[in-house]
């Protein structure tokens, strides 16, 4: 048999596994902790600081994610409570980091953009087009961009938008693609998601 060892590519890692929280008891948390899960992602501050004010001291290998849409008034309180922010998408916010962290002493957290590759209005997200220039006001705010986040339209194909967000990632040197939900994260792997957002398809409801 011919040796194939060294051909071909690389297997791609697969993606971090964050558990969406939204509307899960703190005992289903615990569950999923005790059964390995590290990642948490949460969509409301008032749930994320529910879940987590007390809890990080009990559970020091946590990582919350915020996944949610980002109120401007709830953004102090998101930054204290959480390790990844998947949805930054104004300017307003990006200048509102940027005094956090110069004049209250906030260490902020890791920070995706998140992108609305759909145009859906009642989604979140910065348009594709104006990437490269949201990309810039962060840059000259000093804030570091490790990635990109998108919801696709559900009602469509979601691989095209996949790759889509895969192609701008990797045009702009960003590391991380955080897409893929309970419906549609093989697709995401396929197309080189580095962290998944599962909530169905790890708890009952969610």
């Amino acid at each position: 048999m011919q040796d194939i060892k060294g051909l071909g590519h690389p297997p791609r890692p697969m993606p971090i596994l964050i558990a969406a929280c939204k509307h899960q008891p703190p005992q289903a948390i615990k569950a999923a902790y005790d059964a390995g899960i590290r990642h948490f992602g949460e969509n409301r501050q008032q749930d994320m600081m529910q879940h987590w004010q007390n809890s990080k001291a009990l559970y020091p290998d946590v990582t919350v994610h915020f996944i949610g849409q980002i109120q401007s008034k709830k953004l102090p309180s998101i930054v204290e409570y959480c390790d990844v922010i998947h949805t930054l998408d104004r300017v307003k916010l990006v200048e509102q980091l940027a005094d956090l962290r110069d004049h209250h002493n906030a260490k902020l957290p890791r920070l995706l953009v998140q992108v609305n590759l759909g145009g859906e209005s009642q989604k979140g997200g910065i348009l594709r087009e104006t990437v490269p220039d949201f990309l810039k006001g962060c840059q000259a705010h000093g804030l570091i961009i490790e990635g990109l986040m998108t919801l696709p339209p559900v009602d469509q194909d979601p691989l095209p938008f996949f790759h889509t967000l895969a192609a701008l990632a990797k045009a702009h040197n960003l590391p991380e693609l955080s897409m893929g939900m309970s419906e549609d994260y093989p697709a995401a792997i396929a197309a080189g998601s580095t962290m998944i957002r599962l909530g169905r398809a790890l708890f009952a409801e969610g």
